[in-house]
């Protein structure tokens, strides 16, 4: 059996240093290390009562699929990889240092229980009836749990998944021009850093819907969401419970926050609060954005051939922050036109003069 194990030390992850954001000169407290990960909206949407620590270890497998999910999102087989080859029964493992779950030795017991009730829980996934196509959903246990007896010298915990609910948990869907599409970018320290329950479920939440901008969700399918069934059934108990805490572990503390304090959070139906209206706050720090426009200018001089004249001739483009995103979406629309048209009489001859062609049209 091949066992991959997860090599992150959570006293790294502990450490928060201060970012500028790029407008407002606005200090945000934010972990040293950031790793992002990337899941299918099936996985952030899902339905399941797991306790914080379950959350974790579910989260800290999405993580170690990162491979096997970008090698999906590029079109390669994830099947060659060495932890789905070495792995017998139609099965995989994954290896998990308890440490990751938990920053003292003192709360490994209480990891341990947690870890040991993973197996019973059932989750709910959408999905699609494999004979019609329909949608609907299914319901499963995610995977089973090895736990050695002596966890004073064995800190570790092996999570056994099948092959067929592991493929659920990590494959993201693309549309018709391959482009992936309903799936959640989000910081993988975010969550394994929180202390209140509900926050790594309203961080997915927020995260999946960052680049819209906000969204607004009724109050039941909230509570479904997380499945809080009857607990804190008025919206006082809830917002002190659940909106609240999440509120305060994330606001100024990570990659995007939302404000449930602000006036047009509560949508009401005369004195009852039927909506939850999220608005999305992503800081716009200096260094990301120096690392985003890094990697679009990279982008275009691996794969559209640009020389020093042609950046010169979108400087005020790339220059500009606000601009960055919608470039890299409109540089995924271009390439498909250019590979649409590879073997056709219509063939772009002079790929980078018709990247900055179409830039400096579509950003007029």
């Amino acid at each position: 059996m091949s066992l991959i194990e997860i090599p992150v030390n959570m006293k790294e992850k502990d450490i928060l240093v201060p970012h500028v954001t790029e407008k407002r000169h606005k200090v945000i407290m934010l972990p040293e290390i950031i790793n992002y990960i990337q899941q299918p909206n099936r996985v952030t949407e899902a339905s399941y009562d797991y306790t914080l620590v379950q959350k974790k270890i579910l989260t800290a497998v999405i993580y170690y699929l990162q491979e096997a999910i970008k090698n999906r999102l590029n079109g390669q087989s994830y099947e060659q990889l060495q932890l789905f080859k070495d792995s017998p029964n139609d099965k995989i493992h994954l290896k998990i240092p308890l440490r990751e779950l938990t920053g003292s030795k003192q709360y490994y017991n209480d990891v341990r229980e947690s870890a040991k009730m993973l197996a019973s829980i059932v989750v709910k996934l959408s999905g699609k009836d494999p004979f019609t196509g329909k949608t609907g959903s299914y319901f499963t246990g995610l995977m089973s749990v090895f736990i050695p007896d002596d966890y004073r010298y064995d800190r570790y915990m092996v999570i056994e998944i099948e092959k067929e609910v592991a493929k659920r948990l990590m494959e993201i869907e693309k549309n018709d021009r391959g482009i992936p599409i309903n799936y959640t970018r989000l910081a993988y320290e975010i969550i394994m850093l929180s202390k209140n329950k509900y926050t790594p479920r309203i961080y997915e939440m927020i995260s999946s819907w960052k680049k819209k901008g906000g969204f607004v969700i009724t109050l039941d399918e909230f509570r479904s969401r997380l499945m809080l069934g009857d607990k804190y059934t008025t919206y006082k108990d809830l917002k002190a419970r659940v909106l609240k805490p999440a509120h305060e572990e994330l606001y100024e503390k990570a990659d995007c926050w939302f404000n449930c304090l602000g006036k047009d959070f509560e949508v009401r139906k005369g004195k009852t609060v039927t909506h939850l209206n999220f608005k999305i706050i992503v800081p716009e720090l200096k260094e990301m954005i120096e690392v985003k426009k890094n990697s679009t200018i990279e982008m275009l001089r691996t794969h559209f051939q640009f020389k020093e004249e042609h950046f010169s001739a979108i400087k005020a483009i790339l220059d500009n922050p606000d601009n960055l995103d919608k470039l890299n979406y409109k540089l995924i629309d271009l390439h498909e036109v250019i590979q649409s048209k590879r073997h056709t009489s219509e063939r772009i001859a002079v790929v980078p003069n018709y990247i900055v062609s179409s830039l400096l049209n579509y950003f007029k």
